[in-house]
């Protein structure tokens, strides 16, 4: 599967308003998790963010847990029913690798296989 990877703000997918944007069919979310000192009181969970990254239309959600390791067990706590879509944690010299190419590209493919 082709798709194009675009970077989301932790914060972005807190929005609550009831247009939030739809994206085009095909793209990945590209998720930097901050150091959890910096949101102390976050207004998702990880799988919450991930679940409304899909809901916005995300195929996949990529999450950069290198200064958030804590993350991981967020995933799994708090969800009801597991997410249709994959959800890949990365960390350290994988995700400086991606978010480089995130950063520097306008428009970059990824292919996902599971």
């Amino acid at each position: 599967m082709l798709c194009v990877p675009s970077q989301l703000h932790p914060l972005g997918l807190c929005n609550n308003s009831d247009d939030d944007d739809l994206y085009q069919y095909g793209w990945v979310g590209v998720v930097k998790l901050e150091d959890p000192s910096l949101e102390p009181q976050p207004c998702l969970s990880v799988f919450g963010k991930a679940k409304k990254a899909v809901q916005r239309g995300a195929i996949a959600v990529i999450f950069d847990v290198t200064e958030n390791p804590g993350a991981i067990d967020q995933l799994s706590s708090g969800a009801d029913e597991p997410l249709s879509h994959p959800v890949v944690i990365i960390h350290n010299e994988e995700a400086r690798k991606l978010m480089s190419i995130v950063n520097r590209q306008t428009m970059a493919r990824a292919r996902i296989q599971h």
